[in-house]
């Protein structure tokens, strides 16, 4: 809320409200008021209060049950209880429904304005802890997309892309789905670099990010491998369908041209991919870790054959203990 303080008071006295009222408001606060608690509900629902001050006995809803009702239906507004006849029992059960502070009438001005500075000020506290709290988990949460979203493209790192192959991978475990996955490397990318530098090159890797992060389905996770690879991991997905999405893939950027005033730069991908059945730990194995490292080897392994076969093609894993041993390429 902005503007003054806004006090609610709720008594079934007239002459005790306006006295109320006459004495706030020269504090310079916005005052209301309720000749009862239902009365001082209806009123709230359309004009909230910071702060109510109602009589602990009132004709219909006591004092004490419209502190229930507020902690319910208003739990931001702070509540001080009056009455004329406190005892030590109702001062103690007052506090413990939830009300800032009590008042025995007859009271002097100084102990009323000093309880409705005290609890404003603890409205106050309320609020600033509230936002805080709000822009805690704001940036909690920040931090949190941070730690999974690459810097560059911001596209999913491979802590992120790890955590969720897994997951699929388990899910396989569970209901026998379909899973494929593939890596897939920008042909040539060093060259990029080397003529025209890597400010150049980090342009022309963020363009061909977002075009594979647009060639793909909405159900599929894609994220950056490293370098200039990126993971494509594609759920209920069997082989033969990804070959076909990834091969329209692999044409449309071969098909495309990144710009940037006088230079222009056509790139191609060598894809690798592979499913379970491609990987040297199959789904009998019972164990998902297992398989996840082997799915990632088998599409390295596909993905090395793609290059050394020329590059701009698509190859699928085979298991990897069958196949000689190699490092990555690192030229690309």
């Amino acid at each position: 809320m902005t503007g003054p303080d806004r006090i609610l008071v709720v008594d079934d006295e007239p002459r005790m409200r306006e006295s109320v009222k006459v004495l706030l408001t020269a504090e310079g606060y916005a005052v209301s008021e309720a000749a009862d608690g239902e009365k001082a509900l209806a009123r709230l629902r359309s004009d909230p209060a910071d702060l109510v001050l109602a009589d602990l006995s009132m004709p219909g809803m006591s004092g004490i049950d419209l502190v229930d009702r507020l902690r319910e239906e208003h739990p931001g507004t702070a509540v001080i209880i009056f009455t004329g006849y406190g005892t030590l029992q109702t001062a103690v059960e007052a506090i413990r429904r939830g009300v800032v502070d009590y008042i025995v009438k007859p009271f002097d001005f100084e102990t009323l304005r000093q309880s409705v500075a005290r609890a404003l000020q603890s409205v106050e506290q309320q609020r600033l802890l509230a936002q805080t709290t709000e822009e805690l988990e704001d940036a909690k949460k920040t931090l949190e997309v941070l730690a999974i979203t690459d810097e560059l493209t911001g596209l999913p790192n491979l802590r992120y892309l790890r955590e969720r192959l897994q997951q699929e991978v388990s899910r396989t475990f569970r209901s026998g789905s379909a899973l494929s996955v593939a890596l897939i490397d920008l042909d040539r990318f060093k060259e990029v670099n080397d003529h025209h530098g890597h400010s150049v090159g980090d342009q022309v890797l963020t363009y061909y990010a977002q075009l594979l992060s647009q060639s793909v389905r909405e159900v599929d996770v894609l994220g950056r491998y490293g370098g200039d690879e990126f993971l494509l991991i594609l759920p209920d997905t069997p082989i033969s369908r990804a070959t076909t999405l990834l091969e329209r893939l692999r044409e449309r950027i071969a098909e495309s041209r990144f710009n940037l005033q006088e230079i222009s730069v056509n790139l191609t991908v060598s894809i690798g991919l592979a499913s379970p059945e491609f990987a040297s730990s199959s789904l009998s194995d019972g164990d998902p870790a297992a398989l996840t490292k082997a799915l990632f080897e088998a599409a390295d392994q596909a993905l090395y054959k793609a290059k050394h076969a020329g590059r701009n093609r698509l190859e699928q894993g085979s298991n990897p203990d069958s196949l000689p041993g190699h490092e990555r390429l690192i030229e690309n």
